[in-house]
This record gives C-alpha cells, structure tokens and sequence, in this order.
C-alpha cells in the first residue's frame, strides 16, 4: 500500500488539516487496478502564536504572556510563557551625568544626574540637580578658562528633584558648625 497526503487546508479554531489517502492494488475484472482507501486527515498547521501584555500593578515591569502552538501527533499542543519585561530594558543607556559650568558669583558648580526609571509600564527618564562647591575643605575655588579665582565661602549645598514636582534643600555649613537647613 502507498501513502498518498493532500495539500494542507485550514479549518475551523485556526487547526489546519489534510487527509491521508491509501492506493492500493485490487483484482477488477480480471486486472489489477489502483484503489483509493480513506485512511483519515492528519494535523499539519496550528493556530498561530498569540501574544498580549499589561502592566503589573505597581506599573514597574510589563508582563508578557505568550501562548506558543506545537503539532503534536493528532493535535496542537499548546506552551504557555510569562515573562516579566522592564520597559526600560534595551535602551542604550540607563544613567548619565551632565556637568554644568561653575558660577563666577558663587563658585558653585551644578552636576545633573539622569536615569531612566520605569513608570506607569513607560520608560521615563527622571533627573536630579546637585548644586555643589567647588575645591577642598580649606580653600573653594573656581577656575574660569585660565583665570583663577579664590574666596572663602561657607560650604553651601542644593538639591533639586525634576519629576514634575521641585522641591530645594540647600544645606549651609560654617567652618565648626552643624549642618542646618537654611530657608530657600
């Protein structure tokens, strides 16, 4: 007996099949002649994958759930795959700084700081401005493209959150004093 199978058809729920049909030789009329056996259809296509996301609950990480369909003999076998995804991941870069120039007036120079944070299953990239003084403990200084200039100053401090909201806190420190928030 030779195995003959038909071209693959879709059917119903996205399975596709296709039928096996059997030749074999039997007497008819005094000869021998092909016959056609049915012997049934076979599964040769699946659904095709499906895939959906949403945002956790904390909106920190997207969860990816992805339903994969395998022929199996006589069925689709179906793998199911969840997998938890930054938004965030795959960029090229996740936390950078930006130096400003230092101030002539008060020697103070600004340092942003960038990152990228993961928020409402968005990649955002939030900030935060760092005021600081330039030089060491003994002496602040400020160097402006060959020209020096040297002052004492007490040691002063910002802060600046930029996510919508700014907030200061400037921190002043004498020389033999505590460190006290000043008004802003």
């Amino acid at each position: 007996m030779r195995h003959v199978k038909g071209k693959c058809v879709a059917g119903r729920k996205g399975i596709s099949y296709r039928s096996i049909i059997g030749l074999t030789k039997r007497p008819a009329k005094c000869q021998c002649v092909w016959a056609r056996i049915n012997l049934g259809q076979e599964i040769c296509g699946c659904p095709p994958d499906k895939e959906k996301q949403k945002c956790r609950h904390d909106g920190q990480m997207m969860i990816k759930s992805t339903i994969k369909y395998h022929v199996s003999p006589q069925r689709c076998t179906a793998v199911f795959q969840k997998a938890e995804i930054s938004p965030c991941a795959g960029q090229t870069q996740l936390f950078w700084v930006k130096f400003g120039s230092c101030d002539r007036l008060t020697c103070l120079k600004t340092r942003v700081i960038f990152k990228r944070v993961s928020e409402a299953c968005k990649c955002v990239v939030k900030s935060l401005s760092v005021t600081e003084a330039k030089g060491d403990k003994r002496r602040l200084s400020c160097h402006f493209t060959g020209v020096g200039t040297s002052r004492k100053f007490a040691t002063t401090v910002g802060f600046t959150l930029s996510d919508g909201m700014t907030q200061t806190i400037v921190l002043k420190k004498s020389v033999g004093a505590n460190m006290q928030p000043s008004n802003v």
